[in-house]
């Protein structure tokens, strides 16, 4: 199970994703972002934002982390 990614944040833009995935990784959180290829096309439910995806054993660490930040964009957190 602590090998699963889980969703950290999402952002409206890739830029605050990577500056996520770099604290993240400055602290040793492996971190990935996805969907920065296809960010703005609409689906059904809106818009697809940029994702922070992280291991799930890396969740409390990467949360503090996260909240310690301030992005502008970002859309909504979790652990899903």
């Amino acid at each position: 199970m602590a090998d699963r990614l889980i969703k950290l944040a999402e952002f409206e833009n890739d830029f605050d994703a990577e500056t996520l995935k770099l604290s993240l990784e400055e602290e040793g959180i492996k971190a990935v972002v996805t969907g920065q290829n296809i960010h703005g096309l609409i689906c059904a439910d809106g818009m697809i934002n940029v994702r922070v995806e992280i291991f799930e054993k890396d969740f409390p660490k990467a949360k503090q982390i996260l909240d310690a930040a301030e992005f502008t964009s970002r859309q909504q957190e979790g652990d899903q």
